[in-house]
């Protein structure tokens, strides 16, 4: 298995594999990585995963997606960054306030978008992060059912990419969204 490592670029576009009906397992937007095509999972092999279930993993401990909701997960959230490029040498870890600045509620885009973040646990252990959110502005102009997510960030391991991406991928779906786009970090 070789190991990947992934360092979201802003703006980078991903390309999308639209399928034809939303309600089977073929018609689950498929997100196509420029940089690593092999990263992810197809839609229909992760159709039986579930946010807060357990996913398998042979290298460690199962990893559980949960959404984030208390104050300790924000702080994980916010935190994790750090912790995954402490050792690269050519990372310059964002203002603190800034990035709580970007979640608060005082941000002017969630005046018209919706969203929600997950951690990708670990032993309890938080080894990964995204975030997925609507848009209501750009749905009105563009009528595309397309969602986004972002600030992704997670431990070098297939498994957890695919557990994040999963769960952004159900909620989208749940709203309605039958495209996914990415990586935009919420106000881009």
């Amino acid at each position: 298995m070789q190991s990947h490592r992934i360092a979201p670029v802003m703006g980078e576009a991903v390309r999308i594999a639209q399928c034809n009906s939303v309600n089977t397992p073929q018609a689950r937007p498929r997100l196509v990585l420029p940089w690593v095509v092999r990263l992810y999972t197809p839609c229909a092999s992760i159709a039986t995963q579930r946010t807060g279930m357990t996913v398998s993993h042979k290298k460690n401990a199962p990893i559980t997606v949960a959404v984030v909701s208390r104050p300790e997960q924000w702080r994980q959230f916010l935190a994790l960054p750090h912790r995954i490029y402490a050792s690269d040498p050519a990372w310059i870890a964002p203002l603190d306030f800034m990035k709580r600045e970007q979640l608060s509620p005082a941000n002017h885009f969630f005046e018209h978008a919706r969203w929600r973040a997950w951690l990708a646990l670990r032993d309890g252990q938080p080894v990964g992060r995204i975030t997925a959110q609507i848009d209501e502005l750009h749905l009105q102009r563009h009528g595309d059912s397309a969602g986004y997510f972002g600030m992704l960030e997670a431990e070098q391991d297939d498994a957890i990419f695919s557990a994040l991406f999963g769960a952004a991928e159900e909620w989208l779906r749940a709203e309605g969204m039958r495209q996914v786009r990415g990586p935009f970090n919420l106000h881009v």
